[in-house]
């Protein structure tokens, strides 16, 4: 073997060993990558099969509308709790559901003026309502001074709160009545 031919042979064998290398190194991030689309895949499924679970019922939604006394009575009562008193609940008036874009709920607002509160109390009454077995959301509120020459903390709340109401919409197709 002369040496051109040595020469020759052992570069071909370093870039094979070169190749060999790279090869494994691209290998084992593929495995890592497969392994963490493995484990992607099972949370996906979990996860699938919780939205299966949880849209096949209603969790936050009421199957009927609350009477209007039955969501006045929960929040005198939370206002009660947070310390709003003295006539400074001034009125709740229910408005009427409106249809969730095109879904299967209706939501159903209801308006609450307060008169002369402190945030802390704004706050407490919405924490309550919130945390309820069956809760209203919070879905605006608007705060204005009572007075601007007023150094006290007291402030006009109007809230609004609402609540979901499971109510598929009736269609020509869910009653089985075809075109």
């Amino acid at each position: 073997m002369n040496r051109r031919t040595l020469l020759l042979s052992l570069t071909l064998i370093a870039l094979l060993g070169a190749a060999a290398a790279a090869a494994a190194i691209h290998l084992a991030g593929r495995r890592a990558a497969a392994s963490q689309a493995a484990g992607d895949l099972v949370e996906c499924r979990h996860l699938a099969d919780q939205i299966r679970r949880l849209s096949a019922r209603p969790r936050r939604a009421s199957d009927h509308e609350r009477l209007s006394s039955e969501t006045s009575t929960l929040i005198e009562k939370a206002a009660a709790a947070a310390g709003v008193t003295g006539g400074r609940l001034v009125s709740i008036h229910p408005e009427p559901a409106q249809r969730v874009a095109e879904s299967v709920y209706k939501e159903k607002p209801t308006r609450i003026v307060l008169r002369g509160v402190t945030v802390r109390q704004t706050v407490e009454l919405m924490q309550r309502l919130a945390a309820r077995e069956n809760p209203l959301s919070v879905k605006s509120v608007n705060l204005t001074a009572a007075t601007p020459q007023d150094d006290r903390d007291a402030w006009h709340a109007d809230i609004v709160v609402t609540y979901l109401i499971y109510d598929p919409p009736h269609t020509e197709k869910s009653r089985g009545v075809l075109p």
